[in-house]
């Protein structure tokens, strides 16, 4: 008997994986971030943001040293910004290394307030489950 060319032969069953408990969504959701990875992912976000701003500007109007853009970051901000390529990367190392910084600062702050608010809640659940030992013993 020759198989059919029109019916796909059976499969064999997908590999099974274990499901994704709510324990486990929420350990995912309350783990550290790491510092270092974050900054640096930050500061690659925050520097190319910064390059395509500055090289755009450039594209747009090359000739314009008094722009509000170059005032902005050049002058006020990041020494080096201008409207040239050269200025572009100087643009994404000030965004780079800011981005790093406040990526870190961030990572390292919300790690700080999670460990205060966890420890808040497991405080409180333990004076909880200690205020009831005498009711339970009654």
């Amino acid at each position: 008997m020759t198989a059919d060319p029109v019916t796909p032969a059976p499969l064999s069953p997908a590999p099974s994986r274990p499901e994704s408990t709510q324990s486990d969504r929420g350990r995912q959701a309350i783990a550290a971030l790491a510092p270092v990875p974050f900054g640096l992912a930050a500061g690659a976000v925050v520097g190319l943001a910064l390059f395509a701003l500055t090289a755009f500007h450039t594209w747009i109007n090359p000739d314009a040293e008094d722009a509000l853009l170059v005032w902005l970051l050049g002058h006020s901000f990041l020494p080096g910004v201008r409207p040239t390529p050269q200025g572009a990367l100087v643009a994404l190392g000030w965004g780079i290394a800011w981005g790093f910084v406040i990526g870190c600062c961030a990572a390292f702050t919300r790690n700080g307030m999670l460990t205060i608010a966890l420890r808040w809640v497991w405080w409180r659940e333990r004076l909880r489950s200690q205020s009831r030992v005498l009711d339970d013993l009654m």
